[in-house]
């Protein structure tokens, strides 16, 4: 690769100045480049949690999701939007999170920048800005569907002079899954100025009840790929046979985990890069009675190329319907590190494919719990290496990089930096100014978010 930059290396990273955020913020989902500047996204907890590990006093349900934007020349913050205070009595912050944005261009060439702002107890709203600190609303909450509960959504999709997204996160009955199952399970479309009505382009779950959500869509040849979360057979592929993406039109690409089955229910990140789409997995947290307290359950790394074939780049050999399938890189799930939970972000960055991971360590549902969860399925030696190498933890995720797609080396598996709270890589974006990193915090002696830039 003449001419590719060398990848980075754990010392290439800095850390940026703190964002501004209110004290509730925990966790960015959301982070793009528009017009010189880097926008971030900030999440908070429930209504009645815990706020960075501490008991949250009752002012905090008046602060809520926020967007802040960080100028590397000026090497400085500003807070740009902050959640609307609503309620008749107590007031309670209407936004929770900042989980999907995209950029539009205009017949003029006007750019739009657009977040998806979930909400705390109600609908999800879209906001807009052109300058990048005036936001409006746009269009109607909750995907014109006043009737589901939809509380979010994580993507937005633009392909030609459409926008696409799906409806992710649950408000109404909540349980550990509902920040990633759906009330209605289905892609939705829109135009480039979101003055026309959503409309809902695909069939509901895709025909099967058991697809719980759309939990990730993206353009892959000129074509729209969504992919589900299924618990009970593995997550599915699908892309729309027609760029017109009328109903009926979709082709399923991958099936059943890529026949991992339940070991891979959550696509949890795609990324095209070298003419190939690249899918990471993972085990969905569940707390005690989901099926991650059979784990540890490494993640796999599986691309689809252009023919519509797939390989699998890391994970288990296995013989599938499409045949044996071994590991390109030569590698088992998770790179051969047993107790990644996800491969949960990746991004290109100077001809570069960069992985970020989770650990499971941090919320080790895999260990025995009393009377109701004995692992009774391990030895006790296994059990014994599992809580010793459980200890161990302080603050790991790892960071992987590639030339090929298939050969790849290690940035960190001890993460960034020296808090021992943070578990995971949640945002990674190539930008002008550096590739950005945005750790996740557990939040339980720490504060705020951090932000790491490689040059």
């Amino acid at each position: 690769m003449s001419g590719t930059p060398p990848q980075l290396t754990r010392d290439s990273f800095r850390l940026l100045p703190p964002p501004p955020f209110n004290p509730t913020i925990r966790i960015s989902q959301s982070m793009i480049w528009y017009q010189d500047w880097l926008y971030v996204g900030g999440g908070r907890g429930p209504l009645k949690t815990e706020s960075r590990g501490k008991q949250a006093p009752a002012d905090d349900n008046a602060l809520g999701a926020e967007i802040c934007r960080y100028s590397p020349t000026e090497n400085r913050w500003e807070r740009v939007y902050s959640s609307p205070v609503v309620g008749d009595g107590e007031p309670v912050a209407r936004d929770r999170s900042v989980r999907a944005h995209a950029i539009t261009t205009d017949k003029q060439g006007v750019e739009t920048l657009y977040f998806g702002i979930g909400s705390l107890q109600d609908q999800v709203i879209i906001v807009a800005t052109e300058d990048g600190s005036t936001f409006r609303e746009c269009g109607e909450a909750g995907l014109n569907q006043p009737d589901s509960d939809i509380a979010s959504i994580r993507r937005l999709c633009v392909v030609g002079n459409k926008v696409f997204t799906s409806p992710v996160g649950k408000n109404k009955g909540r349980g550990m899954a509902d920040d990633n199952v759906a009330d209605v399970v289905a892609v939705f479309e829109s135009d480039t100025s979101l003055t026309k009505p959503w409309k809902m382009v695909s069939e509901p779950n895709f025909g099967d009840e058991h697809n719980e959500s759309i939990n990730d869509l993206i353009e892959f040849n000129g074509q729209l790929y969504a992919a589900t979360l299924n618990r009970r057979g593995g997550f599915q592929v699908w892309k729309s046979s027609s760029k017109r993406t009328s109903q009926a039109r979709w082709k399923k690409v991958i099936d059943n985990g890529a026949y991992r089955y339940a070991a891979n229910p959550v696509p949890t990140c795609m990324q095209v890069f070298n003419g190939a789409l690249y899918i990471g997995t993972g085990v969905q947290r569940q707390g005690k009675w989901g099926n991650d307290k059979y784990g540890p359950i490494a993640p796999e790394l599986i691309r689809v190329n252009d023919d519509d074939s797939w390989d699998l780049i890391c994970g288990e050999s296995r013989c599938t319907p499409d045949g044996l399938k071994t590991p390109l890189s030569g590698k088992g799930a998770g790179f051969d590190h047993l107790f990644t939970q996800a491969f949960w972000t990746m991004t290109e960055h100077h001809g570069l494919l960069y992985i970020g991971t989770s650990d499971w360590r941090f919320w080790p549902s895999y260990l025995p719990r009393g009377a109701r969860h004995q692992r009774e399925d391990l030895s006790q030696q296994r059990v014994q290496y599992l809580r010793q190498e459980t200890k161990k933890f302080s603050g790991h995720y790892a960071l992987y990089c590639s030339a090929d797609g298939v050969n790849w080396d290690t940035v960190t598996q001890t993460g960034l930096g020296n808090n021992p709270d943070n578990y995971a890589i949640r945002g990674l974006l190539s930008t002008p100014a550096g590739l950005m990193v945005v750790p996740a915090s557990s939040g339980k002696t720490s504060a705020g978010i951090e932000l790491w830039c490689a040059d």
